[in-house]
């Protein structure tokens, strides 16, 4: 397995280095997208700002990441990179995103800076588990495709903010599906901090398979489920 990661600042990706160095797993932090090949099984976006990322990859750089998924390889999207592949938020007044979902986030507010730790369940294996969260993505059922897996709803938090807390709590922040041949997971809390080996059976279940070959139509993506076993994948809130 080989992993790009994409962002303007390594220090995003200080986790994800970690848990690369740990398990001896080849991977790239890069701001060039254009080092984005085929050679690679999953492109990972950490968090950072979702609209400066934007920005930076322009038209050329956010079709080669459309074009890698949709030939296969796999997209994992943490905080603002859950944001980045997102369509937009349900009032359509915010950024819009690159699509990789037909997904529409929820915002609390743009000048919101919630912070807190967020209890989540998984909805397939009912496991409860506890990780940090600093604006990530949040998705209201009612906004999300049939097509669109849930894998963790956020069930609690220790805001001392009522109303955040409140706008936190039963939606949906771990979400999965297909954009062409490829397998997408965007998640909103910060799993890489002190989940990375939840994060790790996520990245498993995304890589690049053999079987991927060109897709005909990339225009036309296809959603299909992703099933997850996560009873099988050891998650433990401390590594």
């Amino acid at each position: 397995m080989r992993v790009f990661i994409f962002t303007t600042n390594k220090t995003n990706a200080v986790h994800l280095v970690s848990l690369f160095n740990t398990k001896k797993i080849p991977y790239v932090i890069s701001a060039d997208i254009t080092q984005l090949t085929i050679d690679y099984d999953v492109i990972i976006v950490p968090g950072g700002i979702a609209a400066l990322y934007q920005k930076h990859l322009g038209e050329k750089g956010i079709a080669s990441i459309r074009d890698f998924v949709a030939n296969g390889g796999g997209y994992l999207g943490l905080c603002a990179g859950a944001y980045l592949a997102s369509t937009n938020d349900i009032t359509g007044t915010k950024n819009i995103g690159i699509g990789l979902l037909p997904v529409r986030y929820s915002l609390y507010g743009s000048s919101a800076n919630i912070r807190a730790n967020v209890t989540l369940n998984d909805t397939k294996t009912n496991v409860i588990f506890t990780t940090t969260y600093h604006n990530g993505a949040v998705y209201q059922f009612d906004q999300l495709s049939t097509n669109v897996t849930v894998l963790a709803t956020i069930t609690d938090t220790d805001s001392s903010n009522s109303k955040f807390h409140e706008f936190l709590v039963n939606k949906a922040t771990i979400i999965a599906g297909m954009f062409g041949k490829g397998h997408v997971v965007l998640c909103g809390p910060h799993i890489e901090a002190n989940m990375k080996s939840y994060m790790f059976s996520l990245i498993m279940k995304i890589i690049r398979q053999p079987e991927a070959t060109i897709s005909k139509d990339l225009t036309t993506p296809q959603m299909t489920e992703i099933e997850f076993d996560l009873e099988k994948c050891h998650i433990h809130t401390q590594i």
